[in-house]
This record gives structure tokens, sequence and C-alpha cells, in this order.
């Protein structure tokens, strides 16, 4: 098994790798999203998972 940290190099490859699309539709609030379906879908779950078990969940923009 890979230690926590080649792991966590694994995924900062495959977000430094990825190509990112602005979010056209939301120019107030910009930001950026990766395209499951344009990268290696083992390496975006695993994303998705790392983030769900360690991210901070909040909202990402307050309405005013």
């Amino acid at each position: 098994m890979h230690s926590l940290t080649a792991r966590l190099d694994e995924l900062w490859i495959f977000i430094d790798s990825s190509v990112c699309s602005f979010a056209k539709t939301m120019p107030e609030r910009p930001h950026e999203y990766i395209l499951r379906e344009r990268v290696s879908k083992n390496l975006f779950v695993r994303l998705v998972r790392h983030i769900r078990a360690n991210g901070h969940n909040g909202k990402f923009f307050l309405n005013r």
C-alpha cells in the first residue's frame, strides 16, 4: 500500500495536470471545475472521496 504522502502526491499531480473549465454561467461567482468525462475515472473518484473525508463542509457562496 502507498504511504499517505504518496497518495496525496498522486492527487496533487492529477489536479495540476487536469484541464479545468471556467463556469461561464456564473461570472459573478468565478470558479473552475474538472469534468469527470475528461479525466481518469479512478483518480476523479479518489479525489472526490478525499475531499468528502477531509474537506470543509460549508457554503460555496452566500447569497446577499
